[in-house]
């Protein structure tokens, strides 16, 4: 597994989410089973082109991040477990926005921003 943006890739064309698991150990760099914001910060550093691909206009990582965690932080920690990583993966590939109650389909089949306020 190459990038952040590849595993991405591979989990669209292929369907293989074990991936995720590969993704989530490549970026939990201390070992310790969470996500820090350093460590998310270099996850969507090494994807962050991939995801917003088709965005002429996208959000800064700093917004990006401050969303994701608005989105799939669950237990508010300010940072994201196996399943939250496994549920942000899923959501943003099939293009669905997370809120902290339900996912909800977009129109598009690709990741969308949506803004905290809305």
């Amino acid at each position: 597994m190459g990038s952040g943006g590849s595993a991405f890739k591979e989990i669209e064309q292929t369907g293989d989410y074990s991936v995720i698991e590969e993704l989530f150990d490549k970026y939990d760099t201390d070992g310790n089973g969470i996500l820090e914001r350093k460590e998310i910060d270099k996850l969507l550093k090494d994807m962050y082109s991939y995801i917003y691909r088709n965005n002429d206009n996208p959000p800064s990582r700093k917004e990006t991040i401050k969303t994701w965690l608005q989105r799939y932080d669950e237990n508010n920690d300010r940072k994201l477990d196996f399943e939250e990583l496994k549920t942000m993966v899923l959501a943003e590939i099939r293009g669905e926005v997370k809120t902290k109650k339900k996912i909800k389909k977009t129109s598009k089949a690709k990741p969308a921003y949506i803004s905290p306020e809305s």
